[in-house]
């Protein structure tokens, strides 16, 4: 699985173009059946001289510039090494970026997240304590960024968030540094050009560990109040647990859910067919970075729904050049109603898959984000 996604494929990509490339991952070192993966101990990380004995020409470091792996970032400088650090986040990272939405959409999702692991008063006081600390904080990511060569973005709107929590420490320094660099996809993830269905696809994980982030039950609420309106089309749930969903939910079965398949994990490779018949990408999450599935549907000329969140900004960017839309509320509601109006839309001739196909696949094909880095290196 690692090859197939994000930083995996990152390698995959840097290798097609001719770059030799490793995955560098902490633990015990193991008999790694593929050549590209190398673990290492920890503390080495942290080495300076760890990192010269590698002669490097560039590294991407998958930090987030969470301020718990500077060291890492320090060590790098120190050998000269120059880094790009992915921050693969929404890009509301504090009340710096945007308070507004800081207020509205990220504090909430940290309060669930505390009820939801039922550690209330840990919780609480850690809430608390960020909120006192979050200059330091701040400061903190701002340090990695000084190191680093260059800062990727995983959405273009948290790109001017994070240049926006740098201005507001007086970092303008730092912000020319920052470019959007998204996860990357296989090249060959492009629309075939065979017949659409009406189908709304939704693939993500769906165990219990995952439901605060993923929200499974505004899902299936809103695939209910939408397929209970449109008789004619259909829904595909997948990732793991997804068989379990209703059960595990206690949700009724009912008319509309007779149209909804609930398929387990499929391989990344197997899913190819299904987004190709599909016409809708649809997610209910809560928060995000970048959506690596809503990234794949439009690369098979599917359009997007999403809801209009701070937390989710990468559908903010996906919505664009008419390749969907974001529901007016975080409700069933809203949801249903945002998937209505992108039915109509494909009803109506005015979402075309080979246009998004065309627009999408090259936005995200990994050679293409690959040659992006190594730009962002200056190699």
């Amino acid at each position: 699985m690692f090859f197939s996604r994000e930083s995996g494929l990152f390698c995959k990509g840097l290798e097609k173009l001719g770059v030799q490339t490793r995955a560098i991952l902490p633990g015990a070192p193991i008999e790694d059946k593929d050549p590209l993966l190398m673990r290492v101990p920890y503390s080495d990380l942290e080495s300076p001289i760890f990192w010269r004995s590698l002669s490097l020409d560039g590294l991407i470091l998958y930090s987030w510039a969470a301020p718990r792996y500077y060291p890492i970032a320090r060590a790098l400088k120190e050998a000269n090494v120059p880094f790009l650090v992915n921050v693969d986040s929404s890009g509301l990272v504090s009340s710096l970026a945007n308070s507004r939405l800081w207020s509205r959409h990220a504090v909430p999702y940290l309060l669930r997240s505390l009820f939801h692991r039922k550690e209330w008063r840990s919780g609480l006081s850690s809430l608390v304590d960020n909120y006192f600390r979050i200059h330091r904080i701040a400061h903190a990511r701002a340090r990695t960024f000084e190191e680093a060569t260059a800062v990727g973005a995983v959405t273009p709107l948290g790109v001017l968030w994070l240049q926006q929590e740098l201005k507001q420490l007086g970092r303008n320094d730092l912000t020319t540094k920052i470019f959007h660099l998204p996860h990357p996809q296989p090249d060959d993830f492009v629309y075939s050009g065979s017949a659409k269905r009406k189908i709304v696809i939704s693939v993500a994980r769906w165990e219990r560990e995952d439901w605060l982030q993923k929200n499974p039950r505004l899902l299936v609420d809103s695939l209910i109040s939408f397929l209970g309106q449109r008789a004619e089309w259909k829904a595909l749930v997948v990732g793991r647990g997804a068989s379990a969903l209703l059960r595990r939910l206690k949700i009724r079965p009912c008319e509309a859910l007779r149209r909804v398949d609930f398929v387990d994990f499929i391989p990344m490779r197997d899913l190819v067919p299904y987004y190709d018949r599909a016409m809708i990408g649809f997610w209910s999450s809560r928060g995000e970075g970048q959506i690596g599935a809503g990234a794949q549907a439009l690369c098979f000329g599917c359009s997007v729904v999403a809801g209009d969140l701070g937390t989710l900004t990468c559908f903010s960017d996906y919505i664009t050049r008419e390749s969907g839309r974001l529901g007016l509320s975080y409700t069933a509601r809203g949801l249903s109603e945002a998937l209505i109006l992108e039915a109509a839309a494909w009803e109506n001739n005015q979402r075309i898959p080979g246009r998004i196909s065309n627009i999408w696949a090259p936005e995200f094909a990994v050679s293409n984000v690959a040659r992006k880095a190594i730009s962002m290196l200056r190699l």
